[in-house]
């Protein structure tokens, strides 16, 4: 931590970012408040270089590590605003104000307090253009209709519920298409909907052993997590790894995407990219997401644009190709992806 410190006051933000990586791997699990300042340094270092993505990551593990303390959420509050979220920012920001002002810190305070003014200008600025002007609408703004993420996935507007689709594809004879595992993958969205998690990881896992992509990428979550079931994280990659090997459609006859390939493809790569329960490798990280991309995974393509976009994880930089990446992914309406495509 102190040398990376030292390399950071130098400028030298790779090598800062790589020496907190050190110590994370260093550290493991046994001081939780040193977990979080190397997690909240490695989010400073990455916010200069400019990986948002990376860094918001960072800076939400070191606020889950220390609740109570403000800086964690001063740093996401300064990524929601270069993201334009302004009302995201200033939710952080009022947190951390309080969490500051409990700690004494009065430098601290009158930092936020100025960072605050300016966030709370840029959003009621951004909700009186909206109120204004229709063309300033839901659907050109990082803030907009689609905040539910699963009515996002499901191409769904706000007025239509996410849910109904899938208590329409219950009554359908999965087992007739050879797609029986398929069933629990449904009754553990259900369950997980109305907060019933048991049963939820019961249905995942049930979906899971059975081969469906979906029900382990959905157990590996819980496992993850410890939704519903108890964590186990060696378990859960294991999950994981066998789901990101599937094939890409759901039977050899069927021309429906295997739901969950990519997605286990893209958890699989932010775990190697930042480090977290393997040993940290870029390389493989970007691999994982570009084929996570080739499968039309959301986050996945959004993470490999960015490699091309800055010419990391061992890529030549290649902005028509990442514009290109970004422009499919801003269709598919990811908020971060319409960011980084404008």
């Amino acid at each position: 931590k102190t040398e990376g410190n030292r390399l950071f006051r130098a400028n030298d933000f790779r090598a800062a970012e790589k020496c907190y990586t050190n110590g994370l791997q260093v550290v493991g699990a046994v001081d939780p408040m040193m977990l979080a300042q190397l997690f909240n340094n490695r989010s400073t270092a990455r916010w200069h270089r400019q990986a948002l993505a990376n860094a918001k990551q960072d800076a939400k593990r070191a606020a889950e590590l220390a609740p109570h303390w403000s800086k964690p959420h001063v740093r996401l509050g300064a990524i929601y605003a270069a993201k334009t979220k302004h009302a995201k920012a200033v939710a952080r920001l009022e947190m951390a104000l309080g969490l500051a002002s409990a700690e004494h810190d009065k430098v601290m305070v009158e930092e936020i307090t100025k960072k605050m003014s300016e966030c709370r200008l840029r959003r009621d600025e951004e909700a009186r253009c909206e109120s204004e002007n229709l063309a300033y609408g839901p659907m050109s703004s990082n803030e907009g209709a689609f905040r539910a993420a699963n009515q996002a996935r499901a191409g769904l507007d706000e007025t239509e519920d996410p849910m109904a689709m899938t208590d329409e594809m219950l009554q359908f004879d999965w087992n007739r298409v050879g797609m029986g595992a398929k069933k629990h993958v449904l009754l553990g969205q259900r369950a997980r909907q109305d907060g019933r998690l048991d049963d939820a990881a019961r249905e995942f896992m049930a979906a899971a052993v059975g081969g469906d992509a979906e029900g382990m990428y959905n157990y590996a979550i819980c496992q993850l997590k410890g939704r519903g079931t108890r964590k186990d994280i060696p378990a859960a990659i294991r999950w994981l790894e066998k789901a990101a090997v599937c094939p890409p459609t759901q039977t050899p006859t069927a021309t429906l995407d295997n739901v969950g390939v990519g997605e286990a493809l893209t958890t699989l790569g932010s775990f190697y990219d930042a480090g977290i329960h393997f040993d940290q490798d870029k390389t493989r990280a970007r691999e994982y997401w570009e084929r996570a991309a080739e499968l039309a995974a959301a986050t996945g393509m959004n993470q490999f644009g960015i490699c091309l976009m800055n010419g990391t994880h061992g890529v030549q930089k290649d902005l028509p190709r990442a514009r290109e990446m970004f422009r499919r992914n801003a269709e598919m309406l990811h908020n971060e992806a319409m960011s980084n495509l404008a």
